[in-house]
């Protein structure tokens, strides 16, 4: 393959990390100022609910302020893949939340988010969540691709000024590490 295929290909996983990106720093962006904008109201649903109720003080601030750093994070590239990794652990920490009360609760048990997704059901979270997770899981499949794919960071550092057997070498070492 040509050096000018592999850099359109790179270039499309590029633009492509940036769209899944942007679409999930919005979606916490959004979560977080709907969140912060009404807190007294997002304490107060958060004391109805049997899992969290003891842990509402501290939940009513400990949540917006982590969705807002992680749609912060997920805008610079240096962060980008830890965020991704993050948004896939909290959006399934969410999705299990959400099983439990499907599944275990037997009275109604309102919603504590506000903004875009005030109006879901508990199952209509249930897909979202589970579909902005799946952006995620792709997002981290493309960056690993994408950096296995291209010479950069250590594998670029490593070769410089060596010679071909150590070049070898470091650049297998490497690419099991990034």
């Amino acid at each position: 393959m040509n050096s000018k295929k592999v850099y359109i290909k790179n270039n499309r996983r590029t633009i492509l990390i940036y769209i899944l990106s942007i679409l999930l720093a919005l979606m916490w962006a959004a979560a977080a100022f709907g969140k912060l904008t009404d807190l007294d109201n997002f304490h107060n649903e958060l004391v109805k609910s049997p899992l969290l109720e003891g842990f509402a003080n501290t939940v009513k601030w400990v949540v917006p302020c982590g969705e807002l750093l992680l749609a912060i994070a997920l805008i610079y590239r240096a962060t980008q893949l830890f965020a991704f990794y993050t948004s896939v652990f909290l959006l399934s920490l969410f999705i299990a939340y959400i099983v439990v009360i499907i599944r275990f609760s037997y009275y109604d048990i309102p919603c504590a988010c506000s903004g875009f997704a005030e109006g879901l059901s508990w199952e209509g979270h249930l897909i979202f969540n589970a579909s902005c997770m799946i952006l995620a899981i792709v997002a981290i499949f493309i960056s690993q691709e994408n950096q296995q794919g291209s010479n950069t960071g250590l594998r670029r550092y490593c070769t410089i000024g060596q010679k071909p057997a150590r070049k070898k070498w470091c650049y297998t070492f490497f690419s099991y590490r990034l």
